[in-house]
């Protein structure tokens, strides 16, 4: 069961990150907002699962079990090549490229307007 249930998580997320990666392509405003949150939310799962392995009944055991086969797809994006280093620089980057490109909407449209 955990096995599933992980794996359902993680194919969630990976569809969020591709709803985030579409965003960005076509500049959305929401999308740095979008990107970052994502990453978040996938460093808060990476490390949720490590601490619900020490649950009773087997249930530890069981998840324990599941974390190495079931997150492999989102597991690339937070520990390749070096662990949670893609996720910092490209959260930084896109929030620095989201907040230069507000700039230059708003002093577009202050060009515009004046």
């Amino acid at each position: 069961m955990s096995f599933w249930t992980q794996s359902a998580i993680s194919a969630f997320l990976l569809a969020v990150f591709i709803i985030a990666s579409i965003m960005l392509l076509t500049l959305r405003r929401g999308a740095p907002i979008a990107h970052a949150c994502f990453f978040v939310l996938l460093t808060a799962y990476a490390f949720l699962p490590g601490a619900f392995w020490l649950l009773p009944y087997g249930l530890g055991a069981s998840i324990a079990g599941a974390s190495g086969v079931a997150n492999l797809g989102t597991g690339v994006l937070l520990f390749w090549p070096v662990p949670y280093l893609y996720p910092a620089i490209s959260t930084a980057c896109v929030v620095i490229a989201g907040n230069r490109l507000g700039m230059l909407r708003s002093n577009r449209a202050s060009e515009v307007a004046g």
